[in-house]
């Protein structure tokens, strides 16, 4: 079934134009636990792979800051999607803006993180709606993944794609969106406000484990001979018997 994942508006063209002249994810860098890496927003492409599935999961985010009031709610999706891609699975993780509520949209910060990578390799790409160049980076024990803004003013709603060595997936992924932006008040007193949403149900690739070896025994165990062979040892042990009893008489003879 042909995924309904889509790009906010900002997005759209660069992506159709990336999967028309990209046959896959070859612009992702890869990231070991524990690393960080520039990404550029001008890679940015869908996977060119067989969609498998998808989620939704809507978030709201009451923007607060300290001493001040609310300012208001950001509202909005957070879309996965996973593709087949040369027999190794790739993550899409989109988040679009419902209302911003004036806001602009996390142009102050916006960092997304996904969770759980922990057991694969993976290339990260992605980009935010306002910013070319970002950094993606992965927590020390590899679990995490992290696409975020390092500029105040130029966030937005970000996109995340890994490329993994993966080869099955479920729904136990789980993200946290955190965004601020800058709130003006009623006597032109301007401060920045934010919060941070957490998200499940989320699409994630699963390692099977290798099964454990057996104990070791007491010994090596020899290689087991096929049946014929045992009739063929019977024989020349019968052979050898045989011509033991005839030196045996023939001693006696003498």
């Amino acid at each position: 079934m042909r995924s309904t994942l889509t790009l906010p508006a900002r997005r759209a063209a660069a992506a159709l134009c990336s999967l028309l002249l990209a046959p896959a994810l070859a612009s992702a860098g890869a990231v070991d636990p524990g690393q960080s890496i520039p990404v550029d927003s001008v890679d940015l492409m869908l996977p060119a792979g067989s969609a498998l599935a998808e989620t939704s999961s809507a978030f709201a985010i009451d923007y607060a800051a300290t001493d001040r009031p609310t300012a208001g709610t950001l509202k909005g999706v957070l879309r996965s999607a996973v593709y087949d891609v040369g027999g190794s699975l790739t993550f899409v993780y989109d988040v679009d803006v419902l209302d911003a509520a004036g806001f602009s949209e996390a142009a102050e910060r916006s960092e997304l993180t996904v969770s759980s990578f922990a057991k694969a390799k993976t290339a990260v790409t992605g980009g935010l709606d306002f910013e070319a160049l970002v950094r993606a980076s992965r927590s020390a024990d590899g679990s995490r993944i992290t696409l975020a803004s390092d500029t105040p003013g130029l966030g937005g709603p970000p996109v995340l794609i890994v490329k993994t060595d993966a080869t099955t997936y479920d729904a136990g992924g789980r993200a946290t969106f955190a965004v601020a932006d800058e709130v003006s008040g009623p006597y032109g007193q301007d401060w920045i406000a934010g919060g941070t949403a957490s998200i499940a149900g989320l699409l994630r690739p699963t390692i099977v484990a290798a099964p454990v070896d057996p104990a070791p025994s007491a010994g090596p165990t020899p290689i087991p001979l096929p049946p014929a062979a045992y009739s063929g040892l019977g024989v020349m042990l019968a052979m050898g018997l045989i011509a033991a009893t005839r030196r045996v008489w023939d001693v006696k003879k003498c």
